[in-house]
């Protein structure tokens, strides 16, 4: 299982397997900040992608969609960031599985 990396346009654009660090009330993660060009956050999203959801831990053969914490770019989240609850992100991943 890896942790999905997801820009400001709602885009997986990596993964990693390594944890962010909590830095005093700031999360980082130097790989992810890069990919995302800056700030992050830990939010919930959606993944309709089977091979993405497969990835992100979904159990084999699973069917639908599948939610699971990712580190985001920042700017993905509507507002203040530091608003709780948080609104889970639906994500755009890659290539669908062959049929």
């Amino acid at each position: 299982m890896s942790i999905p990396i997801v820009g400001a346009d709602r885009k997986i654009v990596g993964w990693t397997d390594r944890i962010p660090e909590i830095i005093g009330a700031s999360l980082r993660h130097a790989e992810a900040e890069k990919l995302v060009g800056g700030r992050i956050v830990a939010i919930y999203i959606e993944i309709d992608n089977p091979l993405d959801a497969a990835k992100a831990g979904a159990p084999k053969e699973w069917r639908g969609t599948w939610r699971c914490l990712a580190i985001c770019s920042e700017r993905i989240v509507d507002g203040d960031t530091s608003r709780y609850p948080v609104s889970t992100v639906r994500v755009k991943g890659g290539e669908e599985r062959p049929k």
